[in-house]
């Protein structure tokens, strides 16, 4: 269960007067909520939410239960403050240190960074510079790229699991629409989905990842169980890309109900498909941010 806190510890927590915060959730930019006696509680992802949108910052991260974004990446050493935020995300990565993957990753998007850019940005940048340590050691590269995506596996669960999405009227007038997608056969990388998922949920869709390794017989089957507004398949692996009629099958279940597809990776990149309608290349996460920003502007067109 989401925790709740009165209003005076979330002052307390984000450094303003407890009448500033009552104020504020009069007027209505702050969501509070009753007990049965009839004391005024906030759930800790809409006092993050509002944090964040009203450029304010969490000062003692500790009374709402958070970790502190000042974490060590490792017995002796900590983790670089005011620096490239790729170099200390390497830092954290390569130091195993999920906990800090969470508290850094939180002080980026409560900064005002959107998930896209950190995923474009520090995420790429370091899990790239991780990727190339096997070409020098390559034993212990593999050992340091495995902790390193279980760190960060575990990193972004735990942010997800304190940052929930303000519901956005979306596509087909849905308050919350459903997405799903996932890894082909042959592609058995679980991060590309799982930063994909974040980016939709920020952009307001009820998420279902698949995972990896997902046959285009499963995708077909979770459409129809779903039917989801995007369906989305990320493929690392060249020689694991769907083959066009795989594609075209999943398009035809997305037909109905007017789904879309949206593909992306490198298998993808390396030997881009035929067009096919309804269907988008996606080339970096703020792509697919884009995608569904223009997708939900032609929804609210006149006439649709």
């Amino acid at each position: 269960m989401e925790p709740t806190f009165s209003p005076r510890r979330v002052a307390r927590a984000i450094g303003v007067s407890e009448s500033s915060l009552k104020r504020w959730a009069d007027d209505g930019r702050l969501s509070v909520h009753r007990t049965v006696g009839g004391h005024r509680r906030i759930h800790r992802a809409e006092a993050l939410r509002f944090v964040r949108e009203a450029g304010l910052q969490v000062r003692r991260p500790d009374l709402l239960g958070l970790p502190n974004p000042s974490v060590p990446t490792d017995g002796s050493g900590r983790a670089r403050e005011g620096g490239d935020p790729a170099a200390t995300l390497y830092d954290l990565l390569t130091a195993c240190h999920p906990r800090g993957v969470h508290a850094f990753l939180l002080d980026l998007y409560m900064s005002g960074m959107p998930v896209a850019a950190i995923c474009d940005g520090p995420i790429r940048e370091a899990m790239s510079r991780i990727g190339e340590l096997w070409k020098c050691e390559r034993e212990r590269g593999i050992v340091v790229e495995h902790r390193a995506t279980s760190a960060l596996l575990q990193g972004v669960a735990s942010l997800r699991s304190v940052v929930t999405h303000a519901p956005q009227e979306g596509l087909e007038h849905r308050v919350r629409p459903v997405v799903l997608g996932g890894s082909p056969t042959g592609d058995p990388y679980l991060m590309p989905s799982i930063l994909t998922a974040w980016v939709l949920a920020e952009a307001g869709f009820a998420d279902i990842n698949l995972g990896p390794e997902t046959p285009a017989e499963a995708f077909v089957s979770a459409i129809d169980d779903h039917k989801p507004a995007i369906a989305w398949i990320a493929c690392s692996v060249p020689d694991a890309r769907p083959s066009t009629n795989d594609l075209k099958d999943v398009l035809k279940a997305l037909a109905p109900h007017g789904g879309s597809l949206v593909i992306g990776g490198r298998g993808f990149s390396a030997d881009p498909p035929p067009p096919l309608p309804r269907m988008s290349f996606c080339a970096t996460m703020s792509d697919i941010h884009g995608f569904t920003a223009a997708l939900r502007e032609l929804d609210a067109a006149p006439g649709n």
